[in-house]
């Protein structure tokens, strides 16, 4: 039931079915969702819990599933970057953000303000 409110744009209804999960389980139902749909409207969700909910759990959640199961679609690489240098603004020190911007820099030669 999930993956169809998000499937058809019922964010608000897709919301109410989480809205009382904790963090573990919003992950693991997300990022399922992401790697057996392969749909970036898996992603568009978890953007708009990060839109209501400003917290460091969606924005490591959205890394995580851009740098995984919809790794292959174009643009993930930048977004991901995105989101792990705004992690990398709660969090400092995290060797795995900042490796991943690091590699990401030197693929695509652009510097850290230029990021999505």
């Amino acid at each position: 039931m999930l993956f169809d409110y998000i499937m058809k744009n019922k964010l608000n209804k897709a919301y109410d079915l989480v809205k009382n999960c904790d963090n573990d389980q919003i992950y693991s139902r997300l990022f399922s969702l992401a790697k057996h749909s392969k749909s970036m409207a898996v992603y568009m969700f978890v953007e708009d819990l990060l839109e209501k909910n400003d917290l460091l759990f969606y924005s490591q959640l959205a890394f995580d599933i851009l740098t995984n199961p919809l790794s292959y679609i174009n643009g993930s690489a930048q977004l991901a970057a995105y989101h792990a240098i705004k992690i990398m603004s709660y969090i400092s020190n995290n060797g795995k953000y900042e490796e991943y911007v690091s590699k990401l820099r030197l693929q695509y030669n652009f510097n850290q303000r230029t990021v999505p």
